[in-house]
């Protein structure tokens, strides 16, 4: 192979690389933003959400549930709502207590709850889990469900 036909594909096979660190592909949680600039571009300022649901006995459990923004945010809510799988669905749970579990973190990019829950013997469970947070204008709400229980 010629020396220049050899440059041309080195030169190709580089443009091909950097091409292809530019495409990202990502599942999309179920989000709602409100940017009060009305630009047409919705931000989400939460990075990451993590959840754990374990039963320590048959009549109860513990969840903890975190959180974080890529900035500080003015506030970072957690709202936990325990559901159980009843004729084929998931529903609020029912016959316990606490039934929804809320805390709210200010000016911070973390956020860490931990909650016990009583359950009744031989359901099914699991968590309803909604990020609520505001950073400058943007407020941002994720939803997202934990393994079952």
């Amino acid at each position: 192979m010629s020396k220049s036909r050899k440059l041309f594909c080195m030169v190709l096979a580089l443009a091909l690389v950097l091409a292809m660190n530019g495409t990202v592909f990502a599942a999309t949680p179920e989000v709602t933003s409100t940017n009060q600039s009305n630009s047409g571009i919705s931000v989400n300022s939460v990075g990451s959400i993590g959840s754990e649901f374990e039963r320590e006995s048959n009549t109860s459990a513990y969840s903890i549930i975190s959180a974080s923004t890529y900035t500080t945010a003015s506030y970072i809510k957690g709202t936990v709502t325990l559901q159980e799988y009843d004729s084929g669905s998931w529903v609020t749970a029912s016959g316990v207590s606490p039934i929804t579990q809320t805390q709210t973190e200010y000016d911070t990019a973390g956020f860490y709850m931990v909650s016990n829950w009583n359950l009744q013997k031989g359901k099914n469970y699991r968590l309803k889990i909604v990020i609520k947070d505001k950073c400058g204008s943007v407020t941002s709400t994720i939803t997202r469900y934990s393994s079952s229980i």
